[in-house]
């Protein structure tokens, strides 16, 4: 009789360990699908932190920049006055305003520098708009140029006597009011093109008469030896 039951007891335990490798398995595979499924919410989540984080650096960096109009407040450059101090600016909820400057002076304005008043603006950048012409900042371009301590200056252009234009503040703390000077540059008359021009020709004519000149002298000396 029990070599009649061996059989069926090795059935049995065979059935038992092909259940218990089975759900082994299975676990197993669940486990790895579930550390997949984690760590590809870990990498996305840390991204998007990464994004947050580089998203809320760029937006905190405050900026001026010489615009267009569409002001928040205005102020006027007059005559015999070659700073306005002070002058103001209240943002909106986005820490944005722009400051209308109506160039009443008579004069041409071919430097604009702007300053902020009272306590540093960390990270204070300056630039110039796509419709201020030839305009750029301190290092030559149209920027973002990091400003020099609280002051954005602004050169290479002209605004022409009553002509209105835009200061443009951006990323500044939202529903703040802030100060600010406006020193300027100004000139009677701009040359005219054709003067320029011949002015241009006249300093080349210069230049190559006297490269010509000192020609002559270096042939003369070496025939005299």
């Amino acid at each position: 009789m029990n070599d009649l039951q061996i059989p069926e007891e090795s059935g049995f335990w065979r059935q038992i360990c092909s259940d218990s490798c089975s759900k082994s398995m299975s676990r197993g595979s669940k486990m790895r699908r579930f550390s997949h499924i984690l760590s590809s919410l870990t990498v996305a989540l840390f991204l998007l932190l990464t994004g947050s984080v580089a998203a809320a650096d760029t937006a905190a960096d405050p900026k001026i920049g010489l615009s267009p109009t569409g002001s928040t407040a205005t102020c006027t450059q007059t005559v015999g006055q070659p700073s306005i101090s002070p002058c103001s600016f209240t943002t909106d909820a986005n820490g944005h305003a722009v400051d209308d400057i109506t160039n009443d002076t008579g004069l041409f304005l071919i430097q604009d520098t702007v300053t902020m008043l009272g306590a540093a603006i960390a990270n204070l950048n300056c630039s110039v708009g796509p419709d201020a012409p030839n305009w750029t900042t301190s290092d030559g371009t149209t920027g973002p140029t990091p400003a020099v301590g609280n002051a954005c200056a602004f050169f290479g252009g002209f605004i022409s006597p009553g002509h209105l234009y835009g200061l443009n503040f951006d990323g500044f703390a939202a529903n703040t009011t802030y100060l600010f000077d406006l020193t300027d540059v100004r000139v009677a008359d701009l040359p005219e093109p054709g003067t320029m021009i011949l002015l241009g020709v006249g300093l080349a004519a210069v230049a190559a008469s006297r490269k010509r000149l000192k020609g002559a002298r270096i042939t003369s000396s070496s025939a005299v030896c």
